[in-house]
């Protein structure tokens, strides 16, 4: 098992783009060639967002995304967890933990010691030291803000 950050238009980007466009693109109204330009055209330019990948040998289990704020319009929250995904065939095995562990590592290594993140889930970042901080309005409806402190 190993997660690595996508740093090409290979096949796993296009593998983690399929995934992304059947769990949210298209309820977003993008075509999954939208979707993928959009990645594209952003991914490899700047500091966010970056895009990892949890595989095992050459199968994409999951991935995850770190970026500046994730359509949330408070700008002080940065950077953001978003698009936790395990596939559903390898769900129940700790995986989503490795990638959220994972992430707080990267976020640090990029000078963060916040990590953010937006869910409707209730009890279930807690268990991974994200503090609930408050509900704010969006576009997509409330999303609950979490935080995660690294430890000094």
């Amino acid at each position: 098992m190993e997660i690595i950050e996508l740093k090409s238009f290979n096949d796993d980007f296009k593998e983690v783009m399929l995934i992304f466009y059947n769990w949210w693109g298209q309820k977003k109204n993008k075509t999954l060639d939208q979707l993928t330009n959009e990645y594209q055209s952003i991914l490899f330019k700047s500091e966010l967002p970056k895009l990892y990948v949890l595989k095992d040998k050459d199968k994409v289990i999951g991935a995850y995304e770190l970026n500046e704020h994730d359509n949330i319009s408070k700008k002080e929250y940065k950077p953001f967890l978003a698009n936790v995904f395990i596939k559903e065939e390898y769900r129940g095995n700790g995986y989503s933990k490795l990638l959220i562990e994972s992430a707080k590592e990267e976020a640090c290594k990029m000078g963060y010691n916040d990590l953010y993140l937006h869910s409707k889930h209730v009890n279930y970042y807690e268990k991974f030291d994200f503090k609930y901080l408050e509900t704010i309005d969006t576009d997509y409806g409330p999303k609950r803000i979490f935080k995660w402190m690294k430890k000094k």
